[in-house]
């Protein structure tokens, strides 16, 4: 492949010949002549050939790759390779396949004729130098670090690289350097990691060019900010969206770029990211994939691996904890076992409303269930970008598995990335013992609707391996004021409805059974009922967009004045093995007299004839109380489990 003598003039200009080690050279002797393609030809083996420059990987790492490929993965590489190359031009502010293609790719797909090729393209599209979408710079280091140290990419199909990057650099750059405080900056963000990033790749890895050289000072000093700013710590990223996975990657790779080029991070960064590392397999779920939560990708897709080799390094055995407790970022995850057919809940509890949380979804207390390694209860995602309807509804509580207040949203949305109000959760039971794990918290989301509901509290018992208990309460401002309150559920798999509200998954594998608790509506006192219940409806998905799970929704509705009150048994099987389930309120006597459900719930479960009775006391207070046959002063008992504290 010979040297373009344009765009070897182009590059040359470029350069900083004044630099000790060019200044002098044979490169610059030849740009000094004229001949622009021998001094880019030179300048372009120097690259390659420097010392003191590490680009993060070796020659000898992509070579040992190459070995031991299977002839499917270098088949399937070079097929990804030959549709990047061939891919329609985007337009303008778009990826480019070809810069997005990975490092994997790269090496196992790519020869000297690939290269040639995708510099062809580069090329042909010049007008989309310096004109790419928001991190075009950062995915254009990426490519470049892999072509530079894979022996099989010529010299010249690094120009037309080189010349983008520099102008999509500049491009950027004149916007983000007075972005600051338009994404709040001083928090952390995905944004910021991702296109100071690009820049900073580019300062350190090619300061020849005398534009990119002044970005290699963006570490230590950004980078130790940054990660000590995006990452909370308790591990998770202020996003606390789906992007915290790229972000948390991107992080670590910057510093270990840094650290290989000599420049040394603090202990503080290394302890941080140590944390987001054990964040990540705290989050692992029952089919051994990560909490699809906020803007994420579209569909589940669990591993292969066997769970255990998920959990910590090969060889040391895992960590005893069963459940995880994230309280800054608001994640907690209750689970039966570690096993791939175990029974798991994901609680997504964290404040939302910043901009930094502009890639979150209103949905406080969602719930994202396994039964028996089966995804029952899922996420909608993210839809695609954009002001359109299934994107907006996407965003909304109505797409979760919470409570809504009168149609309306826990938090309002401005826009598409910018929430018209903040709403603090308060988490104020966080309990996790060998046979039970229990949550509760409340959020204030709905004291902003013209007839306020003061607070939406949401509790979740779970007795390991048999059944959970959710309690959903809504306490109305004012006694006479009326509100609709729908408890939603969207099922990742087929179910059948029952007349009496009921709901039971099928199909192989792990199922659930949805149980609402009858009389759980409380408006007017005492332990009668006053305000008016659906027995439940289940219905499609009403944005189903193409490679997305779109599953039915489940709605229990309510309409009630004074306080509002949904218990909910879901009970987990295996199959067709569907359990015989009964379960029923019973009353409480507390306080010399039969005190109202939403005060206190009492319950009585039969599952397979095996009875239990669980109390909760919902009040700031709690006195001596009779159910049934057993009393006590316990805030929470159970008859098998004794006082849940």
């Amino acid at each position: 492949m010979e040297m373009n003598p344009e765009l070897s003039r182009e590059l040359g200009s470029l350069i900083d010949w004044s630099r000790p080690d060019l200044a002098g050279g044979p490169e610059h002797k030849a740009w000094m002549a004229g001949n622009a393609p021998a001094a880019a030809g030179v300048f372009l083996r120097h690259l390659r050939q420097r010392r003191g420059v590490d680009f993060g990987i070796s020659p000898q790492a992509l070579d040992q790759a190459q070995a031991c490929a299977t002839d499917a993965s270098r088949t399937a590489a070079r097929g990804t390779v030959h549709a990047a190359i061939n891919s329609p031009l985007p337009a303008p502010r778009s990826a480019i396949a070809i810069f997005c293609l990975s490092r994997e790719a790269l090496c196992l797909g790519a020869d000297a004729a690939a290269y040639a090729a995708m510099a062809e393209r580069f090329t042909q599209q010049r007008d989309h130098w310096g004109k790419g979408g928001f991190g075009s710079a950062s995915h254009v280091g990426k490519w470049l670090r892999t072509a530079v140290v894979h022996g099989a990419c010529p010299d010249a199909a690094l120009v037309a690289p080189l010349l983008w990057l520099e102008k999509e650099v500049e491009a950027e750059w004149a916007w983000w350097r007075n972005a600051d405080e338009a994404v709040l900056g001083c928090e952390g963000h995905n944004l910021w990691v991702t296109a100071y990033g690009g820049f900073f790749v580019a300062g350190l890895l090619f300061p020849e060019i005398g534009a990119l050289a002044r970005f290699r000072d963006l570490a230590p000093h950004w980078l130790e900010r940054e990660t000590l700013l995006i990452l909370q710590p308790d591990g998770f990223s202020r996003e606390r969206a789906g992007y915290h996975w790229g972000t948390v990657g991107e992080l670590k790779e910057l510093v270990h770029l840094a650290e290989a080029n000599g420049i040394l991070m603090s202990e503080a960064v290394h302890d941080r990211l140590r944390t987001a590392d054990e964040a990540h397999w705290k989050l692992i779920l029952a089919d051994g994939d990560i909490p699809m939560v906020g803007d994420t990708k579209p569909r589940r897709t669990p591993t292969d691996q066997p769970l255990s080799a998920l959990l910590t390094p090969a060889g040391t055995p895992p960590l005893p904890e069963l459940d995880t407790c994230l309280p800054d970022s608001g994640y907690y995850v209750m689970r039966s076992d570690w096993t791939r057919g175990g029974d798991s809940v994901c609680i997504d509890a964290g404040t939302r409303g910043t901009h930094v949380t502009s890639h979150d979804h209103a949905a406080i207390f969602h719930l994202i269930l396994h039964s028996r390694g089966r995804a029952i209860l899922i996420d909608n995602s993210s839809g695609h970008y954009g002001q359109n309807p299934a994107r907006q509804w996407r965003k909304s509580s109505l797409a979760h598995n919470v409570v809504t207040c009168d149609g309306e949203s826990q938090v309002p949305a401005l826009s598409e990335w910018r929430w018209g109000a903040t709403v603090t959760t308060t988490i104020d039971a966080w309990l996790s013992r060998p046979a039970w794990a229990y949550f509760s918290g409340v959020h204030e989301g709905y004291a902003r609707l013209p007839k306020p509901v003061a607070a939406a509290r949401r509790k979740l018992l779970y007795v390991r391996g048999r059944y959970w208990v959710l309690i959903d309460r809504l306490t109305h401002a004012a006694h006479e004021d009326e509100h609709t309150h729908e408890l939603r559920f969207h099922l990742g798999e087929p179910a059948i409805l029952a007349p009496d509200g009921r709901l039971t998954t099928h199909g192989d594998g792990g199922n659930l059974m949805i149980v609402p608790v009858p009389g759980t509506v409380t408006v007017g006192g005492g332990n009668a009922g006053g305000g008016t219940t659906d027995a439940g409806t289940l219905g499609p998905c009403p944005f189903p967009l193409d490679g997305y799970d779109n599953p039915e929704q489940l709605v229990y509705l309510q309409t009630t004045k004074r306080r509002g009150l949904f218990v909910t048994l879901m009970v987990p099987f295996t199959g067709t093995a569907v359990p015989d389930v009964k379960a029923r309120l019973l009353d409480v006597e507390m306080d010399r007299r039969h005190v109202e459900r939403w005060e206190a719930t009492a319950l009585e479960i039969e599952i397979d004839g095996r009875r239990d009775v669980y109390v909760d006391l919902h009040m700031q207070w709690n006195l001596a109380w009779k159910v049934a046959e057993f009393t006590g002063t316990a805030r929470r008992f159970h008859s098998r489990l004794g006082e849940l504290t």
